[in-house]
Formats: structure tokens, C-alpha cells, sequence
């Protein structure tokens, strides 16, 4: 789907509703990996994923596309719907699991032993949950800058420094413990 058939159909789902299940079609998936990545539990995800095309659809009329895909209006979305749960349910948000800690390790030029793991968690744990959903939205989920600064409220060009700085940091802290 082009970016103008997606415009077409956001313009079209104002006026009629049912206009939006290409777009649902598209993205569910990629928005239910990772609210999954981010929950933890599979049952949950499927509904605060239900959740975000449910709000999706009916303030579809709030979405200003400005040029960009309707993507990184969805993952802002999934990302206050995810912290609306830790805050309901008052537990601690839990970004990067142990799995997941071995796919950015080619970041550091590190290799990927089970010390290395250890320090990686521990580092990253300490960061800042704005730095992480960065980290995230741009190396796990695969979203451009441009797309990462919409999520988070920033221009691509502080999204892109931001995220270089943040892994210089990371990079200097792992290795200074090496």
C-alpha cells in the first residue's frame, strides 16, 4: 500500500468506519509484536492491541499526517496504552528481557558471553524508559527516525542524535567494565 492509497483510506474511515480495516489489516501485527514484546503475555497484548485500533479508529480524526505513514500514530498509541497498564497494575515496566538483549549486542561490537549479558541488563536497566523506548522503536521495531521522533514527541534530527548518543554512552559504560 502506498503512502496516498493509506492517506486515502485514513480520509475515507473520517466518513466511514469500515474504510479502516485495510489499514488495521496492515498493522496489526506489527503493533501486537510489540505491545507482545513489551507486556510479556500474549492474551493481554491481543487485547491492549484491540485497544489501540479501537482508539485509533474513533480519534482517527485527531491524526495529522503531515506526509508520514499512519505507523508511528499507532506505536504512540500502543506505547501510552502499555503505560497505562504498568500504572493500573502497578508493576515495573520491563523493556529488554534477556532474549532480547543478545540482538543489539553487534551495536557495542561486543560479543555476546553471558558476562557481557549481565553488564548489558544492568546498564540498561539503569537508563531512562524514554532512552529505552528509543533504543526500541528504532533497532527492535525498526522504525525510521523520522518516525521514532514522532512517537516521541521529537524532530527526526534529535530522535537520530539522541539515539547515537545514548549507544555511545552504553558502548563507553560496557566497555569500561570489560
Amino acid at each position: 500500500m502506498t503512502r496516498e492509497e493509506e492517506l486515502a483510506l485514513i480520509e475515507a474511515s473520517k466518513k466511514e468506519p469500515g474504510a479502516f480495516r485495510p489499514l488495521y489489516q496492515k498493522y496489526y501485527g506489527q503493533i501486537l509484536g510489540y505491545v507482545a514484546k513489551k507486556i510479556g503475555n500474549t492474551a493481554l497484548a491481543e487485547e491492549i492491541t484491540s485497544d489501540v485500533f479501537f482508539k485509533a479508529l474513533t480519534k482517527i480524526n485527531l491524526f495529522r499526517p503531515s506526509g508520514h505513514s499512519i505507523s508511528p500514530w499507532l506505536y504512540k498509541i500502543a506505547l501510552n496504552e502499555i503505560r497505562m497498564h504498568f500504572r493500573k497494575t502497578k508493576k515495573e515496566n520491563f523493556l529488554f528481557d534477556r532474549n532480547t538483549l543478545v540482538e543489539p549486542l553487534h551495536l557495542f561490537e561486543v560479543p555476546g558471553d553471558h558476562e557481557v549479558l549481565e553488564r548489558l541488563e544492568k546498564i540498561l536497566l539503569k537508563q531512562k524508559e524514554k532512552d529505552l523506548t528509543l533504543l526500541e522503536l528504532r533497532f527492535y521495531q525498526g522504525l525510521k527516525f523520522e518516525e521514532v521522533g514522532q512517537v516521541l514527541g521529537m524532530t527526526h534530527e534529535n530522535a537520530k542524535k539522541k539515539t547515537y548518543r545514548l549507544l555511545e554512552k552504553l558502548r563507553t559504560e560496557l566497555m569500561e567494565k570489560v
